[in-house]
Parts: C-alpha cells; structure tokens; sequence
C-alpha cells in the first residue's frame, strides 16, 4: 500500500500538467530573446546587403517563395519608417534583460507588467499582420521572419499565462477558467497555433512549392 502511494507521489510531482509559469518566464523569454535577437540581427545584416547591393545573394533567399529580398524591399518590411529588424533588436534585447532581472528575484510593479503584456500582445498582432501579409499579399516568406514570429508568440503566451496567474486581469470566474484552461493545455496550445500556421502556409503554396 505504501509502495502504491510512493508511485502516486513521483506520479504527481512529475505530472507535466502542473507546471509553475513563476520559475518558468525568466528563462522562457531570455531563451526565446536569445532567437529573436540573433534572427533580427541576421535580418538586419542582409538587409544592409541587400540595401547596398540588390542583386546579391542573400542567405536567407532560398526559392522563389522562400525568400527574404521578396520581403525586404516591401512597405511590409519598413512599418514605422525603418527596417523592422531594427524594432527586434531593441525590443529582445530588453526582453533578455527583462527576463535576467526576473531570474535574480526582481519585484516590477502592477504597471510594469501591464507594459509587458501591452508590448507582448502588441508584437504578437502585429506577427500575425505580418504573417498574413507575406502568404497572401507578398507571396513570399522570410526564414528570419518566421524565427521572430514563433519567439513572439510564444512570448506573448508565457507573459499572458503569467499575468493571468498573478492577478494582473482581475480574479473573475472567466479569468480562472482561461488560467486552469492554461494550465493543463500549456504544452498543446503552442503547438497547435503553429500547427494552424504551418498550414496556412501549406494550403496556400503547397508542400512542393516550398521545398523546390
């Protein structure tokens, strides 16, 4: 019987179902900072290529569709101006920061997180423009891009998750439910958003197209 209660205990402690976003984020967003930071500095490098030469070859133009000089010399790719590459690098650079003060048990008060989950629900809209933008406006997709597409949105998920636990939108009945729902989904909800992606993008250019 005590065996039986022994297994039910390891059972428990490891069920992946229960998990705690607290000790989680900080390193969730330096990791997923890390990737941005080093997509949009790629980015931003064979953007200045292209800039300076645009007959050059790009590393990250692979095919027709998969090809980042489609994507660069766009509205699309200067939203406020400048290239969007530039907004990458900024803003995941101080997420890692973010993510760094968290670690070392730094306290941020109920406006700083409100910024951040602002910020994170901000950049992952603005994705989903992009992603939209480049399947069925542009026809072309960035690799780079989509490396800063998956950091965002699982940013945004984790950042939301955590404000959820914390109280930040209130403790109302549907909070609780979307936080239990959260909980105990976590490790399916990212997987079927990209998954909705990824088949976007396959029903539009079709599997072969991609890979030519």
């Amino acid at each position: 019987m005590s065996k039986a209660k022994n297994i039910s205990k390891k059972s428990s402690k490891y069920n992946l179902k229960k998990y705690d976003i607290a000790s989680i984020l900080p390193w969730s967003l330096m990791s997923a900072g890390v990737v941005g930071l080093l997509a949009s500095f790629l980015l931003a490098v064979e953007t200045i290529n292209y800039i300076r030469d645009p007959k050059a070859p790009l590393s990250c133009s692979i095919n027709p569709i998969v090809n980042c000089s489609s994507v660069i010399d766009t509205p699309q790719g200067e939203v406020l101006g400048f290239m969007n590459p530039l907004i990458g690098v900024v803003g995941f650079s101080m997420l890692i920061m973010f993510g760094l003060a968290l670690l070392y048990k730094a306290k941020f008060s109920e406006l700083i997180w409100s910024g951040a989950q602002a910020g994170a629900l901000l950049g992952v809209v603005f994705v989903h423009w992009l992603i939209y933008s480049s399947v069925y406006v542009l026809g072309s997709l960035c690799p780079y891009c989509m490396t800063v597409w998956v950091v965002t949105i699982w940013i945004g998920l984790h950042i939301t998750t955590y404000n959820l636990k914390s109280g930040l939108f209130g403790n109302g009945p549907t909070v609780k439910k979307i936080n239990k729902f959260l909980e105990q989904n976590h490790l399916l909800v990212l997987p079927i958003w990209y998954a909705l992606i990824i088949a976007l993008i396959i029903n539009h250019f079709s599997l072969s197209a991609l890979l030519s």
